[in-house]
């Protein structure tokens, strides 16, 4: 059972994201991803600078870049591009905030229809790519999943950043899901 994921995602859903080829490869010359895990597709063992690119944080993170057993090691799995923008988030998502209001906007999955979402107190229509997910949720093209991290105990390093933007032309933000 994995503990959690820190996932990456394309933060602009207008532009096509880029091949997963491409993207591949710049992972792996920036060392993030190593060999490829032959029981899933776009899945990858953590490359030789994993602990540079992505940061640990806590009194005694647990990581773990070799298999052990299955689901007990930190691997990469790259998902998309999809042709329309895709939510991701699981049951701990807090309610999003409205770009109206401010306000938290409670029962959001009733008014989410895909690609908008209803303030149910204010009463504005806004796109999912322009609301606030905080670090619960994310709304995107295309997904990098650093597999079995704690929420909350990694963050992934500038030069990531800037290098995925450099290679896709988009930002790129994260958040992290729990267990699975």
């Amino acid at each position: 059972m994995s503990i959690g994921k820190l996932i990456l995602y394309t933060g602009d859903t207008s532009p096509a994201p880029p091949a997963i080829e491409l993207l591949t490869q710049s992972l792996q010359e920036l060392e993030l991803i190593g060999h490829p895990i032959d029981s899933e597709a776009n899945s990858f063992l953590p490359g030789d600078s994993f602990l540079q690119l992505i940061s640990f944080v806590g009194c005694s993170p647990n990581i773990c870049l070799t298999p052990q057993t299955e689901s007990d090691f930190s691997s990469v799995t790259i998902r998309g591009p999809f042709l329309q923008p895709q939510l991701i988030w699981d049951r701990n998502c807090r309610p999003p905030r409205c770009p109206g209001c401010n306000k938290p906007i409670p029962d959001w999955e009733k008014s989410f229809n895909g690609s908008t979402l209803n303030c149910m107190r204010c009463g504005t229509e806004s796109e999912a790519g322009d609301i606030n997910w905080g670090r619960y949720a994310g709304y995107g093209r295309m997904f990098i999943e650093i597999n079995n991290v704690f929420p909350g105990e990694a963050t992934p390093v500038d030069l990531l950043f800037n290098r995925l933007k450099g290679e896709t032309g988009v930002e790129w933000r994260y958040f992290f899901t729990g267990h699975n």
